[in-house]
């Protein structure tokens, strides 16, 4: 069994003060179980100033987690500026966390050194992962951590988000651990082998495009030069989505890339355009790759809320993790809690949850082999339920 413990504050710019009140609410939220982990979610005023800083060092258990533009938990509060400190305890599920080296030059050989340093420290046989990526400029940091946390875990389940200190432009994402933020820097929380989780995902829409789909013709790894034989941006100015040569709101663009086999489409968000014309996404598009060109739907982003609520309640966990991404949180225009609101009323009385925005998301998809396999994905609301 893992319980969730949450305490919260707003006292950015008094780290004494800030910690103070996460003890009190964490001494009022329960008693810690033998094994302990925290999980932290702020603003980015909390790194600034040095009180995010603060309340980690104040705690008797290891901390990781992300900054992030808005969050939210049971405790039912809506706020851009606020610290949660979201506690893992439990009496039989060990858990250990660790950070990696950094990854300015390569992903692989950090990503493989984390896993090994968290299974070391955990002393257990893990039952899966909870990742916390930066955001590197130039590639897709998160599908590539994704892929290579998987390959040095043997396929361990993993589920997580990349830093989101993010909205419109980039303002200074980073890694939160032991009370230090990195911007270019991995966590991994490792939860033993007596814990139970269950994933879910639920991205966009595809069923609602700009028009019929596309067939991308020239690429290498994550980048794209053509589709349907004509230079990316000449294709996407015929679609409204770019113009003279510059790429306007491709952001809040889902492209569905189908993969045949009866594995659903995934989704890819346009991540940067790079000088020589090309577009960058958020993972792998393989020339000969049949795309679907989508627009967020403001109604089906609340539906899968809606969803995603409903089967919590039903399966009754003991605690849940929630991810979604931050282009869903701006799609919502100015009524951008409707997605976090529209999980607190329908969890109104439910089991303990913490939900914050995210720049990508890793979890676990089935396929039709009826296995799970980790993967990466974009503009999704992604959940972690334990018992």
């Amino acid at each position: 069994m893992i319980r969730l413990l949450t305490a919260q504050t707003r006292e950015a710019d008094d780290g004494p003060a800030a910690a103070a009140e996460i003890l009190a609410g964490l001494r009022e939220a329960g008693p810690l179980s033998r094994y302990a982990c925290g999980l932290v979610h702020c603003a980015d005023s909390f790194v600034e100033t040095g009180a995010m800083s603060a309340v980690c060092r104040a705690l008797p258990f290891p901390t990781a987690g992300v900054n992030t533009i808005l969050h939210s938990s049971s405790l039912g509060t809506v706020d851009s500026t606020l610290l949660t400190v979201t506690v893992l305890t439990s009496p039989d599920v060990r858990m250990s966390a660790a950070l990696s080296e950094p990854m300015d030059d390569e992903v692989a050989g950090p990503c493989e050194a984390l896993y090994s340093e968290a299974l070391r420290a955990l002393r257990d046989r893990p039952s899966a992962g909870i990742v916390f990526g930066p955001i590197l400029p130039g590639f897709p940091s998160g599908e590539m951590i994704c892929y290579e946390l998987d390959a040095a875990s043997g396929g361990m389940p993993l589920f997580g988000c990349l830093a989101s200190d993010i909205d419109t432009g980039i303002r200074s994402p980073q890694v939160l651990f032991d009370g230090t933020a990195w911007p270019t820097r991995a966590a991994l929380v490792l939860l033993g082998s007596s814990a139970r989780p269950k994933f879910s995902v639920f991205p966009v829409s595809a069923r609602k495009t700009l028009r019929g789909k596309a067939v991308v013709t020239d690429s290498e790894a994550h980048l794209v030069r053509q589709i349907n034989g004509l230079p990316v941006l000449d294709f996407l100015e015929s679609l409204g989505l770019c113009r003279e040569g510059r790429l306007v709101s491709t952001h809040m663009i889902p492209f569905f890339l189908e993969r045949g086999g009866g594995r659903p489409p995934i989704v890819r968000a346009v991540m940067e355009q790079t000088a020589d014309g090309a577009i960058l996404l958020g993972g792998k598009a393989p020339a000969g790759s049949t795309l679907g060109i989508g627009a967020m739907d403001i109604s089906h982003i609340l539906d899968c809320a809606r969803r995603a609520a409903a089967q919590i309640r039903l399966s009754s966990p003991d605690a849940t993790i929630l991810y979604s991404c931050i282009a869903r949180n701006i799609g919502l225009g100015l009524n951008y809690t409707m997605e976090i609101e529209t999980l607190r009323r329908d969890l109104a009385g439910c089991s303990p949850y913490v939900l914050a925005y995210s720049m990508g998301e890793i979890c676990p998809l089935v396929f039709p082999d009826g296995k799970w396999r980790n993967e990466y994905h974009n503009m999704s609301l992604i959940s972690m339920s334990l018992s």
